[in-house]
């Protein structure tokens, strides 16, 4: 299998499946006239009390395991997150197995700049 094909295969596998599991999440959150300690009615208020910040990579994990549909909503966006960075890691990967030092550099920058602007800024800014 070439380059492109593995590439093409990791971003539309890693848009589907986080299209599937953000469906289940909706489907569960209907079925089960909510979320864990969330209302329908809460969960879609603009006023909502629910906050991105309040849940961790665990926290989510163990909703999911607890069949919490608002928990399946964020897996998918966490896996819709981590698509391009999987293939930015595919990308340097395939750049270092073929030498291109340039390439490999510049493509190192975009990993560098992605991973800290998913684990340092949010450090940041909530300080």
């Amino acid at each position: 299998m070439d380059f492109e094909k593995a590439l093409e295969i990791i971003l539309r596998a890693g848009a589907l499946a986080s299209a599937a599991t953000i469906g289940v999440g909706l489907v569960l959150i209907y079925a089960f006239h909510g979320s864990g300690n969330y209302t329908i009615s809460q969960i879609a208020s603009p006023t909502s009390p629910i906050n991105s910040s309040q849940f961790s990579v665990w926290r989510v994990l163990r909703g999911v395991v607890a069949i919490h549909g608002l928990d399946y909503i964020y897996l998918g966006l966490i896996m819709l997150i981590a698509t391009p960075l999987a293939a930015v890691v595919l990308n340097l990967a395939n750049f270092v197995t073929n030498k291109n030092a340039i390439y490999t550099a510049v493509v190192a920058i975009v990993l560098l700049n992605m991973l800290f602007s998913l684990f340092v800024l949010p450090l940041l800014v909530g300080a």
